[in-house]
């Protein structure tokens, strides 16, 4: 089997808790992502999209990527003083 090299950014948090540093090389396995949407849903998200029709055929006419992108943002909060901070 011929080997091939790829990179995949990792952010500080992961470094941190991977406790890996810059240029760290990493044993990788690639797998086919199943879900169906990129992500795992937020019980909250799943729940207001069974409440809110409009709502959820919205996000279902969103592209795989820009829902896989709402569920990390949603999964994924950051606030300062009540604000959202984004990534």
């Amino acid at each position: 089997m011929e080997e091939t090299y790829a990179f995949q950014s990792v952010n500080k948090t992961n470094l941190t808790k991977l406790r890996l540093k810059e240029g760290s090389v990493v044993p990788a396995s690639i797998r086919k992502d199943d879900s169906a949407h990129g992500l795992p849903m937020p019980e909250e998200m799943a729940e207001l999209l069974k409440q809110d029709e409009a709502g959820n055929r919205l996000f279902h006419a969103l592209t795989v990527g820009k829902m896989c992108t709402l569920l990390y943002v949603i999964a994924n909060p950051k606030h300062r003083n009540g604000a959202y901070i984004g990534p």
